[in-house]
């Protein structure tokens, strides 16, 4: 089962990430927490030599605030994004469901070769067709992937499926800390954004109750509704 990140990138409890930044601090990598977009901003000094890791499972940024994040560093790594999110920053990627399996990484993206395997993937995405410049890497199903990474000559945006490979208690699992590691300390700085309720209604736009609802709400509306219309039919 996918496990949430710890809110502190350097907490010690089981899904805290304690045990991956301490690894990374030891290879000279300096990692900074932030829960805002402001203030990663003002922690990276150098667009070129910082990696910018964000987790917003809660979906506080909007539209604006993730086209923004999503431009503040060279290397950017996105864990776990859902639809919407992945709509404003990358629609030739789709996130498609979820995959239980230990995937193999069959791609020639350095840091899953380094890895070989990952377990429990969790979310699973998929590619538009026909697209260039994309690596696709551990896959789960017919075209389905854990890790994505868009690559251009300036930067690479990538995409991550699999929590628990940066959580204390499973990082040590396959090739979960190789995979990490190598994802996260390529630069000698690493911003880790965990988005928090102070990012709310700072980008200037405002979702409607139907796009601020999560992916299950709509489905299980339907099934609720269709219940008890079959409830008041049977008495």
């Amino acid at each position: 089962t996918a496990q949430p990140i710890d809110g502190d990138a350097k907490g010690t409890g089981q899904t805290g990430a304690g045990a991956l930044v301490a690894v990374l601090g030891q290879h000279g990598i300096t990692a900074t927490p932030t829960s805002s977009l402001s203030a990663t901003r003002a922690a990276i000094d150098d667009p070129s030599a910082t990696t910018l890791f964000v987790y917003d499972p809660s979906g506080y940024l909007d539209s604006g605030q993730l086209s923004d994040l999503s431009g503040l560093a060279a290397k950017v790594v996105m864990l776990s994004p859902g639809k919407a999110q992945l709509r404003a920053i990358d629609r030739n990627i789709t996130l498609i469901g979820t995959s239980t399996s230990s995937p193999g990484a069959h791609c020639a993206l350095p840091a899953a070769r380094k890895a070989g395997t990952i377990a429990d993937a969790a979310h699973a995405y998929r590619v538009s067709s026909g697209v260039k410049g994309y690596a696709r890497c551990f896959p789960s199903g017919d075209n389905d992937y854990s890790l994505v990474q868009r690559a251009t000559a300036r930067s690479t945006f990538t995409v991550v499926g699999d929590t628990n490979a940066f959580t204390n208690r499973y990082i040590s699992d396959s090739g979960n800390a190789a995979l990490a590691i190598n994802l996260l300390g390529s630069e000698p700085n690493l911003v880790w954004d965990r988005p928090s309720i102070e990012d709310v209604g700072t980008g200037g736009e405002t979702e409607t109750p139907a796009e601020a609802a999560p992916a299950w709400f709509l489905p299980l509306s339907v099934l609720v509704l269709l219940v008890i219309i079959a409830a008041a039919i049977w008495r």
